[in-house]
């Protein structure tokens, strides 16, 4: 899996909202810790697990693979927030 440069990732990492930056084939290379907080908050740094916790929220893994904008639903803590 390729990985972002230190300077690339320093500004993903720099930005409050959530940000996550995929390859052409929609594979995870870098997200900052709002994303991982919404989609894996035990995750860490491991963008494998990230990925696979990714698959939990079909809708938000169906726009980024089809690079699609819209608003995207996801429960947490038993509420449901939009994105």
């Amino acid at each position: 899996m390729a990985e972002l440069d230190l300077e690339a990732s320093v500004v993903v990492d720099a930005i409050d909202d959530a940000l996550v930056v995929l390859n052409e084939a929609g594979d995870v290379l870098d997200c900052n810790e709002a994303f991982a907080n919404l989609v894996a908050p035990d995750a860490g740094d491991d963008i494998g697990r990230l990925e696979a916790e990714l698959e939990s929220y079909p809708s938000l893994r169906e726009q980024l693979e089809q690079r699609k904008e819209g608003i995207v639903s996801i429960e947490a803590d038993d509420d449901i927030r939009y994105y």
